[in-house]
């Protein structure tokens, strides 16, 4: 009789833990670029949050032995769950969505918005530069070692917020940290965009002082193109330092930090 009501302790703690496991990282999985997108089958995020659950299972299959919850507490549980896949998809994707928003401003301010593309990790089309500073992001990162830098962060996470029970947020600390990765995004976008605005605004210059000399030309016009391929012409110029600055991998190293940030542990 004890053999069997270890085997099924062991299948009870399996379902529960396996199934809290899939719901974080289903939820994840949804969210980061690099793990899926919109043109990804479902089927396939599935079997990459299935792959995550079996990996980290061990390191938390404990958990449950020294602490077994009940049918409602599980619920509960898988809620919580949710709620972390949720949070830390989106602290990730926010990283690249700064780079999708600083293509977007280039093109803005190249006058070249209108013409949009679609991104296969997106459910929306976006301008032509975004999707170039994006994708080139997500390639940069694969290629850097990023992914494995986030997968051990990703692991990290159980240590502050473990899979039966319920961490003590700090509000303070938690808004301090959200408005600082909202404001280190857009920092970051900016500064990607920066050489092209100030490229652009020098054209704008100059194109006033030849319309103040020279009124008869339409200045507004022939503005248009230039512009529009000055903004290529500088996007090429600081594809190589734009690169360099692309370096998600430092930036996503924050990523392990956001657990103990959101704890307020100094």
């Amino acid at each position: 009789m004890n053999v069997y009501a270890d085997i099924f302790t062991a299948l009870e703690a399996f379902t529960v833990l396996f199934g809290l496991l899939t719901v974080r990282f289903g939820v994840l999985v949804q969210m980061v670029p690099f793990l899926g997108g919109k043109a990804t089958p479902q089927p396939v995020k599935l079997a990459i949050a299935l792959a995550l659950s079996l990996i980290v299972l061990p390191s938390v299959w404990s958990t449950y032995l020294a602490n077994p919850p009940g049918p409602t507490l599980i619920a509960v549980y898988a809620m919580k769950e949710a709620l972390i896949g949720l949070t830390l998809g989106f602290v990730t994707a926010l990283v690249f969505d700064a780079v999708r928003i600083a293509g977007q401003i280039i093109d803005t301010a190249r006058g070249q918005n209108l013409a949009t593309a679609l991104v296969p990790q997106l459910p929306d089309r976006v301008s032509i530069t975004a999707v170039l500073y994006y994708q080139l992001a997500v390639v940069i990162f694969l290629l850097s070692g990023g992914h494995l830098l986030f997968y051990s962060a990703l692991v990290d996470t159980f240590q502050a917020f473990p899979l039966l029970g319920f961490p003590e947020f700090q509000t303070e600390a938690m808004m301090m940290v959200i408005v600082r990765w909202f404001g280190d995004s857009m920092l970051f976008a900016v500064q990607l965009a920066i050489p092209v605005i100030a490229a652009i605004l020098l054209a704008d210059m100059v194109l006033a002082l030849i319309n103040k000399a020279a009124p008869q030309i339409q200045v507004f016009f022939l503005g248009m193109p230039a512009k529009a391929m000055l903004g290529i012409l500088v996007v090429l110029l600081t594809l190589s330092a734009a690169i360099e600055t692309f370096w998600l991998d430092t930036a996503l190293s924050e990523i392990g930090q956001i657990p103990d940030l959101l704890l307020g542990v100094q």
